[in-house]
């Protein structure tokens, strides 16, 4: 059945598979077979990659790869949590990048075994349990979007005109 669609472009199969799907939930065997086909996709990105002679960074921005959100890291917990690096973190008055070298600052002064500590999921819940004092929790003022010039039922009538 797949052989004859096989050859199809791009666009039809992601049609075909937006038909003719059936299941939302993912099975081991589905999840084996889909992790090997990415990770041939990995393979051939690295080798075209190593044969070009490129650098990772743009390859991976276009593919789309160095946008996606990779989750929290033990630096964010510091940041947050830590007594003397949360109300620097926290401080709207201090531009964003300010407050990020001198965290950065107070985290290389931890050295490894303080950097390990961040690590010890026993070790953040009692942290995280700690409720921020509302004398610190200012409300950050609100920065109000500019209203889109898009107008959406113009731009629906000429798509659906063209």
């Amino acid at each position: 059945v797949v052989a004859a669609f096989a050859n199809d472009p791009l666009d039809k199969l992601r049609a075909r598979a937006a038909d003719h799907g059936e299941y939302i939930r993912l099975s081991i065997e589905d999840k084996i077979e889909l992790d090997a086909a990415h990770l041939a996709y990995q393979r051939s990105v690295a080798i075209i990659t190593i044969k070009n002679k490129l650098k990772p960074g743009p390859v991976q921005t276009y593919l789309g790869n160095a946008t996606r959100s990779r989750g929290t890291t033990n630096f964010n917990y510091f940041c947050k949590y830590d007594e003397e690096a949360g109300p620097i973190h926290r401080d709207p008055l201090i531009p964003y990048s300010e407050r990020m070298v001198a965290c950065g600052a107070l985290w290389f002064q931890l050295g490894d075994a303080g950097r390990r500590q961040w690590k010890d999921e026993e070790f953040l819940d009692s942290i995280a349990a700690k409720r921020i004092d509302d004398a610190e929790a200012e409300p950050v003022p609100q920065s109000y979007r500019r209203p889109d010039r898009l107008k959406l039922t113009a731009w629906t009538r000429k798509i659906k005109r063209e």
